[in-house]
């Protein structure tokens, strides 16, 4: 590898001083360039008439949407479950959290569950939506509506044909567990309206390996509940 002075140099540790110094220097304010001049130069993203639109204070409709983005029930007969899944890189896994409601808001079952680390957020939250499925099976549910935040595993459970993913072999799976299902649709919520499903995915990594409850909530989850049916 050459130096800076175009000087050939061998050896694991010249070479590896020479990385180390050459990284430094570029992300290090130790050789600092004219950053306005730098930046004068790029144009901007944002024009000035988007920057004032960007700008101005919501309107009572705007306001009135943001409000009323919660959590609905399902029509009669047929249950909703949300799931969500959270990576925790630190402890090497993640946490699956699913729950079913029927049509007056209030919780059939629920569950969060620990698993080995996934190699991506979205292969998180397919292997929730299959878990959601699983999950249908062992409480004999065979109508539902499933709702995820993620519109990359939503639209591919959706698809006709095949998943070419890294995560595709799961959904695949998934939709061979719901064709046991009566009637199921999976449906793209935000996060508000997720909210629920998300807090058990976050519930505390020291807790069982998997937690399951029937026709109840832990406490620390009621005011999400209650929020859900405000």
């Amino acid at each position: 590898m050459r130096d800076g002075n175009r000087v050939w140099q061998e050896g694991d540790e010249v070479v590896s001083a020479m990385l180390v110094n050459f990284y430094s220097q570029l992300f290090s304010s130790s050789n600092p360039y004219d950053l306005d001049q730098i930046l004068s130069g790029v144009q901007p993203m944002v024009s000035d008439d988007v920057r004032a639109d960007l700008d101005k204070p919501s309107s009572s409709k705007e306001i009135s949407q943001a409000l009323s983005t919660r959590w609905s029930p399902p029509p009669v007969g047929t249950y909703k479950t949300n799931f969500d899944a959270a990576i925790f890189y630190e402890l090497h896994c993640a946490r699956l959290g699913v729950v079913y409601r029927d049509h007056s808001g209030q919780v059939i079952a629920a569950l969060s569950q620990r698993i080995g680390l996934p190699h991506t957020v979205e292969m998180a939250k397919a292997l929730a939506a299959r878990r959601v499925m699983e999950f249908a099976r062992e409480i004999s549910i065979f109508d539902v509506i499933l709702e995820g935040d993620c519109l990359r595993v939503v639209q591919a459970l959706n698809a006709s044909g095949g998943c070419n993913t890294l995560y595709g072999h799961i959904v695949n799976e998934t939709k061979r567990l719901g064709a046991v299902l009566r009637h199921y649709s999976f449906q793209h919520v935000g996060r508000d309206e997720n909210k629920l499903a998300h807090c058990l995915a976050r519930r505390a990594i020291s807790s069982a390996e998997t937690d399951v409850w029937v026709e109840d909530l832990l406490g620390d989850l009621d005011d999400v509940l209650q929020s859900d049916l405000s």
